[in-house]
């Protein structure tokens, strides 16, 4: 069986890297695009604050659209879920070396020091 080419990345997996002393991480190279330039993230706390998603923009603009779509949840649960995500995601962008800053606020939310 061919191996599938896709257009685009495929943001998946888990990755562990180390912070540098500027508080920054390297984004994944399977993420990065080819044309090495700056891109932009989202970068949210997960609902137990025990990690960050980090999302490339056209995913988390479908975050909305999903919840919606979501069964079984009251109208009043689908606007506070949306409240929340967004109030506390952060645009950030990568450099051209693939790292990215990660915010203050979410490191001390998820116990991120090192």
């Amino acid at each position: 069986m061919a191996a599938q080419s896709y257009s685009k990345p495929i943001y998946s997996g888990r990755y562990r890297h180390a912070m540098d002393k500027k508080h920054r991480i390297t984004v994944p190279a399977r993420w990065r695009s080819e044309n090495e330039e700056e891109e932009e993230f989202y970068i949210i706390p997960d609902q137990g604050n025990s990690y960050l998603l980090v999302m490339p923009p056209a995913e988390f603009e479908k975050v909305e659209e999903k919840v919606n779509a979501q069964e079984g949840l009251t109208q009043m649960e689908r606007r506070e879920f949306i409240r929340r995500f967004y109030s506390s995601a952060q645009l950030c962008s990568s450099d051209k070396q693939g790292r990215m800053l990660l915010p203050e606020e979410h490191r001390r939310q998820v116990g991120i020091k090192d």
